[in-house]
């Protein structure tokens, strides 16, 4: 077994957490390659914290890492795991295992109350490797993706229904039209986090009472 150094990180390391992302995440099932723009994106949206962010090494070379963001769900100070990388040469050790196990003890003192993430079903190797340290299933997500052009309708508006753009939103207004909470990366703490790169729009009728709303993040659609 290689022999692994675990340490938390620092904004300057940033980069090659990158390039191990990219390495780590190049075979998975959906691929995801990021710019060096759309993950310092990333980074801002998810409230991801470097010094909360841990790493393996062997040697000089980055092994695998775990991205953490800070903030609430549900109320509960939380930590949000916005990434689990391993390189391909360095799997088979438990390692995701290990990095949590220098996570938590940090965690904890830092008042932390519960660990968030999310991960794709057919993905058993990381499901049975999250499961093994305690985190539970509390929900599944259907996730889409279409090209712009396929899915971009033409219906004819109300007649008393206005869509209008919003500066200032009221999200307290929002949360009594939503069913279920959305994803960390979509809450309203992401929106207020990354607000220049996202169009909210509200329907409203002719009393000018707001009746729905719809936010998005502008790179995600062009």
């Amino acid at each position: 077994m290689p022999e692994f150094r675990f340490t938390f990180l620092s904004p300057q390391e940033m980069p090659l957490v990158r390039s191990t992302f990219l390495e780590a995440f190049a075979d998975y099932a959906v691929p995801i390659q990021l710019s060096a723009e759309q993950f310092q994106a990333k980074i801002k949206r998810e409230g991801i914290e470097p010094s909360f962010c841990v790493a393996a090494y062997v040697g000089d070379e980055m092994a695998g890492f775990i991205l953490t963001g800070l903030g609430e769900w549900l109320g509960k100070p939380t930590a949000y795991n916005a990434g689990t990388g391993v390189k391909p040469a360095f799997r088979g050790h438990r390692l995701t295992q290990q990095l949590y196990a220098f996570l938590l003890p940090k965690l904890r003192e830092s008042g932390i109350e519960q660990c968030l993430l999310e991960v794709l079903q057919d993905n058993r190797p990381a499901l049975v490797s999250y499961q093994s340290i305690g985190l539970q299933i509390t929900r599944s997500l259907f996730c889409y993706r279409a090209p712009k052009k396929e899915i971009l309708l033409q219906p004819a508006p109300p007649g008393n229904i206005t869509i209008v753009p919003v500066k200032r939103p009221d999200w307290k207004i929002y949360q009594c039209f939503r069913d279920v909470a959305p994803t960390w990366q979509n809450n309203a703490t992401a929106v207020k986090r990354s607000a220049e790169d996202c169009m909210i729009l509200e329907a409203v009728d002719q009393e000018q009472e707001r009746i729905g709303f719809i936010a998005f993040f502008l790179k995600t659609v062009l």
